[in-house]
Parts: C-alpha cells; sequence; structure tokens
C-alpha cells in the first residue's frame, strides 16, 4: 500500500473524545497538541464528540470536556461549543446524530466488495475466540461469513438476521503509512483483523465512524494518543477501499507514571476539573506541552503565544514522557510568584471573604512565594483565625532554650507587644521595636522571635512575623501569644 501523503491544504485538527468520564491529563494533552499545532499553523481546531459506545456514556460528561477544555484555554473554532450548540458547516458534530451516514458509507463498502455482511452469533464468536487462545493465537475473526454464496447472504437479510458489517482486510501483502512522530510503519495484513465496522444496533464501530468523520470534516492531521497507533492499519485501509486521500497521522507518546507504568491516579491523574484547586492554567497547559514534545531550548516557562510559536509535530519525542507531579508544582508556583498580588488575590478570593482588598493584597503577599498550589494557602492563613487552633507545644520551643526560657521569652514579646501604639502599627515598625529589644537586652533574636513567630502562626515554617503581626492587629496579637503560653504550660 502507498506510504506517501500530500498536504497542502489549510490545517484542520480535532479532538475527539468519547463522553464516558471526566476527562484527565491525558484527554486534555492530546486536545492542547492538537490545539497548538492549529494555531501554530493558523489553522482549524474542532471539536467533535465520539459517543457511539452508548452503554458507556456517563452523564455530564460533554460539559466536563467543555469546562477542560475552556478552563486552559483551548478555543473551539468548529464543531460542539457548548452543550446544545454547534458551529461550522460540517455537522452534525455528535457522532450519535451522524447514524444515517456511517450506514451509507458501510453499504457503500459492501458495493465496493471491500466489507462483507457476517451473521456469526455471540456465542460462536465466544467460542472462537476461548479456542484461540487455549492454542495461544491472537483472537480475530475467522472468516467464516466471508464464505457465504450471495443468495444465502440475501436470504439471511431477507429474514431479518442480526447481523453486522466487517471490512475486508487482503490476506497477503503489506500496509504501510508514515507517523509524523514514529516514522514509517509497515503491518503485515494478515494481522490485521477482519474489523467490525457497523453493529448490529446500526451504531458504527470508532474505526468506521473516525474514519468517515475525518474525511467529511476534511482533517487535514489526525493527533491522537498511541493507544491508537495498531488500528491505524485498518484505517488506512478504509481510506483506500473509499479511495480518500490519507491524512497526516501523528501518535503520542504514552505517559507514564514515575514508576514507568502507565499513568493512573496514584501518579496524579486524576481528572482536570480536580486541577482547578491547586493549579493555575497557564501553569498546566506549559507542564502538558511538555509531556512528550521538546523544544530543544533550556526554556521551561512558555508563554500561551510562545508555546504557538514553537510548537511542531517534528518536535514530538518517540518516547514515553513521565508525569513528574513535583516539577508540575514548581511550575505552577512560578506563575504563582509571577502573578500580581491583587489578580493572584481574586484567584484566592473564597479563601479571603469578608477581608477587604488592602488587608487581602498583604495577605497574599506574605505568603505568595512560598505558594505551590493555590490549595496550600488556605493552610498558611489560618493564622487570621481564632486563636484557639492546637499545635505541638514542643514547636515553641528554640532549640538553646528550654520550656521555662521560652515561658519567658512569650512574656517579653507580649510586653513589648503591649507597648506598641496600635497607631503605629505596622510591619517596620514592629521589627524595628523588636530588633532594638533583642540589642539592647543581649537576647538572641531568634531566641525570641522563634516562639513567637509559632505563637502567631501555629506553624513550624512560617511567612515573616512581623508581616503576620501586622496583619492580625495588636489585639489578636496579644491573644495568640497568651494561646500559646497556655499551651507550653
Amino acid at each position: 500500500m502507498p506510504t506517501e501523503h500530500k498536504q497542502n491544504k489549510p490545517v484542520r485538527t480535532r479532538f475527539a473524545p468519547s463522553p464516558t468520564g471526566a476527562p484527565h491529563v491525558g484527554n486534555i494533552r492530546t486536545a492542547l497538541f492538537a490545539w497548538l499545532f492549529s494555531r501554530h499553523n493558523k489553522g482549524t481546531f474542532i471539536l467533535r464528540i465520539e459517543d457511539t459506545d452508548q452503554a458507556r456514556e456517563q452523564e455530564g460528561s460533554v460539559d466536563a470536556i467543555l469546562d477542560a477544555l475552556a478552563w486552559l484555554g483551548i478555543d473551539i473554532d468548529e464543531g460542539l461549543v457548548s452543550h446544545d450548540k454547534e458551529k461550522g458547516d460540517n455537522g452534525p458534530y455528535t457522532q450519535s446524530k451522524r447514524l444515517k451516514i456511517y450506514n451509507n458509507h458501510a453499504k457503500q463498502l459492501v458495493d465496493l466488495g471491500k466489507a462483507f455482511y457476517c451473521f456469526c452469533s455471540s456465542e460462536r464468536l465466544t467460542v472462537l475466540r476461548e479456542l484461540q487462545q487455549s492454542r495461544k493465537e491472537p483472537p480475530r475473526y475467522d472468516g467464516r461469513c466471508l464464505r457465504l454464496d450471495p443468495e444465502e447472504v440475501e436470504k439471511q437479510l431477507a429474514a431479518n438476521v442480526p447481523h453486522v458489517i466487517r471490512m475486508k482486510v487482503p490476506q497477503t501483502g503489506e500496509t504501510s503509512f508514515n507517523d509524523a512522530v514514529k516514522g514509517i510503519i509497515t503491518i503485515p495484513n494478515q494481522s490485521i483483523d477482519y474489523q467490525v465496522l457497523l453493529k448490529s444496533d446500526g451504531f458504527p464501530t470508532y474505526h468506521l465512524a473516525s474514519v468517515v468523520d475525518d474525511h467529511l470534516m476534511e482533517i487535514t492531521h489526525i493527533i491522537r494518543a498511541d493507544e491508537w497507533l495498531p488500528s491505524t492499519p485498518k484505517h488506512v485501509l478504509l481510506y483506500h477501499y473509499f479511495g480518500w486521500e490519507l491524512p497526516v497521522f501523528a501518535h503520542l507518546p504514552i505517559i507514564l507514571g514515575t514508576d514507568k507504568s502507565k499513568l493512573s491516579k496514584r501518579h496524579g491523574a486524576v481528572s482536570v476539573a480536580e486541577y482547578k484547586k491547586d493549579y493555575l492554567p497557564d501553569a498546566l497547559a506549559n507542564y502538558l506541552a511538555f509531556l512528550g514534545w521538546n523544544p530543544k531550548t533550556e526554556q521551561e516557562i512558555f508563554s500561551r503565544d510562545e508555546l504557538i510559536q514553537q510548537f511542531g509535530l517534528e518536535k514530538i519525542n518517540k518516547n514515553n514522557p513521565i508525569f513528574d507531579v513535583k516539577k508540575l508544582n514548581w511550575l505552577n508556583s512560578q506563575y504563582i510568584q509571577a502573578l500580581a498580588p491583587e489578580v493572584l488575590a481574586q484567584k484566592l478570593s473564597n479563601d479571603l471573604k469578608d477581608v477587604d482588598s488592602v488587608k487581602a493584597g498583604k495577605i497574599v503577599s506574605l505568603v505568595q512565594d512560598r505558594l505551590e498550589k493555590l490549595s496550600d494557602f488556605k493552610a498558611m492563613i489560618d493564622f487570621l483565625g481564632e486563636p484557639t487552633h492546637t499545635y505541638d507545644a514542643t514547636m515553641l520551643v528554640p532549640k538553646k532554650l528550654d520550656r521555662p526560657q521560652t515561658a519567658h521569652m512569650l512574656e517579653i514579646s507580649s510586653k513589648i507587644t503591649e507597648g506598641i501604639n496600635e497607631e503605629h502599627w505596622e510591619e517596620e515598625t514592629l521589627r524595628q521595636t523588636f530588633f532594638a529589644y533583642c540589642e539592647q537586652n543581649d537576647i538572641g533574636k531568634g531566641d525570641l522571635l522563634w516562639p513567637l513567630r509559632v505563637a502567631v502562626t501555629g506553624l513550624k515554617n512560617s511567612p515573616d512575623v512581623f508581616g503576620v503581626m501586622d496583619i492580625l492587629g495588636k489585639k489578636k496579637t496579644i491573644e495568640h501569644i497568651a494561646h500559646a503560653d497556655k499551651l507550653l504550660s
């Protein structure tokens, strides 16, 4: 079979998920790559919903897909743009609404002698599969109905005997195609199964529906997961049977966990919706872009425009990338630190209810450089609440002091605090006052400030103590110190 494909048309890519659950990072990485490629080439990005497997469909999946794409800034040029709205001239863009199209194309293949009716029962196919497995043979259809004469076929059809339509496969020669990532792939035709194209309920399989839709929607580049690579020879045959030009195929490497096994929930492969509470969309998009793509530079942080400018199929790696949550967290922290405090405060508004904008800006500035995930913020500002939270009292005790000495330091801090006028209560005044007391009384800054810092935050590792005190105010600071003294005693 030919291996060449010529693409001189405007680039058109598609993301074609099945609505079988919330999209995960593997799905969305595929969408991102297809979107980046279309944007790089000033092409068209299409969303198509492949819902022909009705038994596995889950309610709410389409909305989850649309929400994930919108959150990550992957905008749709054509196809399904909301739950009940489409745009474009190639619809419908939901496969369950295109059954007549698939039926017509399946029967066209039968008329061309490239497909055949199969009347084998599920019971016979089960027995056949078990027999092949016992012989350690790959399970595949044995071609029984290929040998039916036309009169027998017509008789079975007239009697409404349940049937499917299968594609014919040459039993000699090879099928080749040129994958943009993997290179030339060649498969012996004898290893290709007589694939079901149209099921007995009138619904197509993925193989027929995707090929027909990709052709009718003028898709020039099929960018999809590596798991579809073994099926591609069947699709190539179908293109040839119909006499259609091949698109460019690009199969993306599989994302692995840090233990080199297939990515799963234990590695962090949760639904994209669950990333919203922790990550900025630009950070996640930047990270996903690097899962299988390499810009060939030392740069790691890319704006959206830079990703679009640099992206190309020739820069996709053949090796399977590793999903590293630590790297994602680091990248997210860089994006968080780059935000203006007021912008970050807006993103954290649920944790800053009833806090005025000036105070919110101070709180965010205090912890911004310590945040890896947005969800870390709430624990870091627990000190804003009432001083009733419990923590291990030993945290209050510096290395060089014992409990009585630490209690004395807390007493000193309380007296210094009470002596500061509320009109002058601000971070730099607090710093100067405490530092001056330490110098004048020959007290180590760490000895005095360690228990004070733990007292006002309840944390072993915390933001700047004077920034915290500034936000707390005089009254609450004194209450926190008193609470700490109580815990210590």
